[in-house]
């Protein structure tokens, strides 16, 4: 039996239209065929509480201003933080920060900290809400740009470098980090 000749690849530059039939690799399998895709999207609504929003409209007791939380600082921080509160609930059994309307427990709260190109941390403390399936509501309950923050025992933070982020929580006095997210 002869042996049948080499066959040559060529590189094609031109866009191939893939076959909406086709079996293809995905991180489940190896033969899968995609059969929708679609933006699921959800709806959210951000709330000032009224202690966040006397801290940088009016002065405090010794006649100051807090100065680096304003609303469009820290509602870009919370938009920015979303798809990764997203990523640790998926991957962390222990870390889910959204309040249901049954729950009976204290409300959990959850400290974004944005580290990003900036002389002190903006640090916001937020509560996350189920209103509906597709409805969520973040409160701001406070705002400070300092680089030690008081974090309180058991709290879970969210620290953002860049595009990266490392969710840690304050346990015993101590910091651990939970997980990270490396873009």
């Amino acid at each position: 039996m002869a042996k049948r000749k080499r066959i040559i690849t060529k590189k094609i530059s031109q866009n191939i239209e893939t076959d909406p039939y086709a079996y293809v690799v995905n991180n489940a399998s190896v033969q899968t065929r995609k059969l929708k895709s679609e933006d699921v999207g959800f709806f959210v609504t951000i709330y000032g509480d009224k202690h966040y929003i006397l801290r940088f409209s009016s002065e405090d007791d010794s006649g100051k201003r807090r100065e680096g939380i304003s609303i469009k600082e820290t509602v870009d921080l919370i938009f920015r933080s979303i798809k990764h509160i997203i990523y640790y609930i998926f991957k962390e059994n222990s870390f889910n920060p959204i309040n249901f309307p049954t729950s009976t427990e204290r409300k959990k709260r959850i400290v974004l900290v944005n580290k990003i190109d900036i002389e002190e941390d903006l640090n916001v403390v937020v509560e996350i809400h189920f209103d509906s399936i597709d409805v969520y509501e973040f409160t701001i309950i406070t705002a400070m740009k300092i680089d030690n923050f008081n974090i309180a025992d058991g709290q879970f933070y969210l620290e953002f470098y860049k595009e990266n982020s490392i969710l840690k929580q304050f346990v015993r006095k101590e910091e651990r980090i939970v997980d990270r997210f490396d873009n």
